[in-house]
């Protein structure tokens, strides 16, 4: 049984984060793996067949790198796993004393790193932003070089490691969670899921729709990455209508969807997510909604009939297409309808994690 237990690790993640929880984890255990997952939580507990071995909370970044790794490792290593599976960059080193210790290692990489090193601007001058940014490309590579396996989340991040270490794991929706049942409300409703953060274009929608007469609803989902940027968009006119519910679980994110009537995904054009694949944006269309995208080429191709594609920082625009779906019940349920096709034949966890059970499978030997 011994090649059959495996292990993930995070330090910097929720326990029951979509991708690392319900879709990797569950998945495994689903599959005859017995499942570890080391992640800050208040207590250890098995869920979905997933023993959760918890972490505790840490103090700024410098303590969660240090003293979590440390514990991280203290942890894993008692689960006597045979492969283990790390989500967070900062844990490279820890994965490299894994490999040291005859253990088979997945990096998981959920963002190209380095790329958002030199696009953080509070970062100056722009030079140490770039000196940080290849510190941080090198040390990666060298890590890489002990890793079993680096799986991303897009081919464009793939293309950064070996082709022959590299395996693309999309980020999809699990379409067994969600329901084609929707319910009808007394007012049309927007959403938005996700990280709270200034580059999501929040603040963008919620001054969009001060001006839109017909009665609405902005639900949003998620926690606020800055107090300020919170206190922001609360202090505009356009938040009277907004009905805020925070971090919201998976399996209870899908429920809320089926209530509502537009999804909102509208990214800055900031590096990483132009030819990123946001998996909000495939439950969406899993759920039946026609979106209010970013006018990113990669996602205009991606994307094509389930979305009206805008510049994410033009309030008119924004305003010009949420009043287009508004008031055309017909183009809602065209673009709902071919967004939920597209999902269902190209873009789901169903298909996507054969690549998973095939990697783990192979690195176990069986």
């Amino acid at each position: 049984m011994l090649n059959k237990i495996v292990c993930h690790i995070s330090t910097v993640h929720y326990a029951f984060d979509d991708r690392i929880f319900y879709k990797e984890c569950v998945t495994l255990a689903n599959n005859g793996y017995k499942v570890y997952l080391v992640i800050q939580h208040p207590k250890s507990e098995i869920v979905d067949n997933v023993n959760i071995l918890a972490l505790p909370k840490f103090q700024g970044r410098f303590s969660r790198f240090i003293k979590g790794s440390i514990k991280a490792y203290k942890l894993a290593i008692k689960s006597n796993a045979s492969i283990f599976h790390f989500h967070d960059p900062e844990l490279m080193f820890l994965g490299v004393f894994l490999k040291l210790s005859n253990k088979k290692v997945i990096y998981d990489v959920h963002e190209n790193v380095s790329r958002q090193i030199s696009s953080k601007e509070w970062i100056k001058p722009a030079f140490f932003r770039k000196i940080i940014a290849l510190f941080y490309k090198t040390a990666e590579k060298f890590c890489c070089l002990f890793f079993d396996k680096i799986v991303t989340v897009i081919p464009e991040i793939a293309d950064e490691f070996s082709p022959n270490k590299s395996l693309v794991i999309k980020n999809l929706p699990i379409l067994n969670l969600i329901s084609s049942k929707k319910t009808k409300n007394d007012k049309l409703k927007i959403v938005y899921a996700g990280g709270l953060t200034r580059n999501r274009g929040l603040k963008e929608v919620i001054k969009a729709i001060e001006s839109i007469e017909k009665p609405l609803e902005f639900l949003v989902m998620g926690e606020w990455a800055e107090q300020d940027y919170y206190n922001e968009c609360k202090s505009l006119k356009g938040w009277d209508k907004v009905n805020y519910i925070g971090h919201v679980k998976l399996d209870e994110v899908f429920k809320k969807l089926s209530t509502c009537d537009i999804g909102i995904a509208l990214l800055y054009p900031d590096k990483n997510y132009l030819r990123s694949l946001p998996v909000k944006a495939f439950e969406y269309m899993a759920c039946g909604l026609p979106i209010i995208m970013s006018n990113f080429p990669y996602w205009e191709q991606t994307f094509t009939c389930g979305a009206l594609f805008t510049d994410p920082k033009n309030i008119k625009q924004i305003t010009e297409s949420l009043n287009l779906l508004i008031n055309d019940s017909e183009l809602r349920e065209k673009m709902a309808n071919e967004g939920r096709k597209l999902v269902n034949e190209k873009y789901s966890w169903e298909a996507e994690s054969e690549k998973l059970i095939s990697l783990y499978n192979e690195l176990s030997g069986n």
